[in-house]
């Protein structure tokens, strides 16, 4: 699972590993799971003008149209425990347990979770996915 933040910066920076990790996904290299929140959270994110300046409401809109055809839909889990220290974050680690996922962030709060949680950088995540790949 791709956090918002990496599938937000695999936009803002097309030659770097989140991008690189859409491409492989869009390969087949991985299944990409989504739910109706990560895709909310993803829009309204998209729709901050910070944002907005750098990836246009057309890009913006085809991107999430590509994940909802494309990806796997999951539902948004019920249960939340707090786990991260920013319980925003919650429902993210929620959905991956839910659907048996590893999460991909660039967030520290999660990232600081790796020792107990299957949690990867992009770059780390890359990574073992070219160790998986014969």
């Amino acid at each position: 699972m791709l956090d918002v933040n990496v599938l937000i910066a695999a936009l803002l920076a097309r030659d770097g590993a989140p991008a690189r990790l859409l491409l492989r996904w869009l390969a087949g290299d991985f299944e990409l799971i989504i739910s109706d929140k990560l895709l909310s959270e993803l829009g309204r994110a998209l729709s901050y003008p910070k944002l907005r300046s750098r990836i246009s409401r057309d890009d913006a809109s085809a991107f999430v149209e590509l994940l909802e055809s494309a990806a796997t839909k999951a539902p948004d889990p019920d249960e939340r425990k707090q786990r991260s220290r920013d319980a925003g974050d919650d429902y993210i680690l929620a959905l991956a347990s839910s659907t048996s996922a590893v999460v991909v962030s660039g967030d520290r709060d999660l990232l600081d979770l790796r020792a107990e949680l299957p949690i990867y950088s992009p770059q780390e995540f890359h990574s073992r996915l070219d160790q998986s790949t014969p």
